[in-house]
């Protein structure tokens, strides 16, 4: 797997803003493949921020294992690290993420899971408290109406059914309220049940309805639980 630091045996470093970020992992990096991360950061540079304000960070988050996360707001060193979450994660859940199991994103791709459809998403991540794994992602991209927004939600499967999902929405739906959103929709497989009871679990009270194969989910905001 794709790790930060120097005690990965072969290391690749890259500028980000001045600050260097170190990508490790146990087998050598190809030319492409650097090719490719210095493209991936050039993008992020343009479409995630502009480095005039530092994006917010919310603390850490205990789990019910014991283990720690970190919440913050996505921002441009994020995006190789979300590149390899993207990687990590097994088929099933990429399938349930992207109604699609390909394990590698183009640079279009990438961009619109870091600021969505529209350009203009909020994205939150979940760290390890040493920065060096994005382990969750949820995005809210709003529509052009400016009340709804769509939310998506990616949790590595390790990570999975240990929390991380639940802190990612409750934290993403005070980003929500903040916007002004009174409603946010997702859309899910017929039997991807676990979206819904993750919602629930959020304290939300999501409805569902089946067209054209999908489940549109719709998740008012007015009803969250305080």
């Amino acid at each position: 797997p794709l790790a930060t630091g120097d005690d990965a045996p072969c290391t690749h470093r890259l500028r980000v803003h001045g600050r260097e970020l170190r990508l490790g992992r146990s087998w050598p990096f190809t030319a492409t493949e650097a090719s490719r991360a210095a493209m991936l950061i050039e993008l992020a540079e343009l479409s995630v921020c502009d480095g005039s304000e530092a994006p917010a960070g919310f603390g850490t988050v205990l789990l019910g294992d014991g283990s720690e996360i970190e919440l913050r707001m996505i921002e441009v060193a994020h995006a190789p690290l979300v590149a390899a979450l993207h990687a990590r994660c097994t088929p099933a859940t990429r399938r349930a993420r992207f109604l699609s199991i390909s394990p590698t994103l183009s640079v279009g791709e990438l961009s619109e899971l870091l600021t969505g459809q529209s350009g203009k998403a909020e994205s939150l991540v979940a760290l390890t408290l040493d920065g060096g794994q994005v382990v969750g992602l949820v995005t809210l991209d709003p529509d052009t109406r400016g009340s709804t927004a769509s939310l998506s939600i990616l949790v590595q499967d390790a990570w999975q059914v240990r929390g991380v999902g639940t802190a990612l929405i409750r934290r993403a739906v005070e980003v929500a309220a903040d916007a002004g959103w009174q409603e946010l929709t997702a859309l899910a497989h017929p039997g991807n049940l676990r979206i819904t009871r993750l919602l629930r679990r959020a304290g939300l009270r999501p409805s569902a309805q089946l067209v054209d194969g999908l489940l549109r989910i719709r998740i008012p905001l007015e009803f969250r639980s305080r």
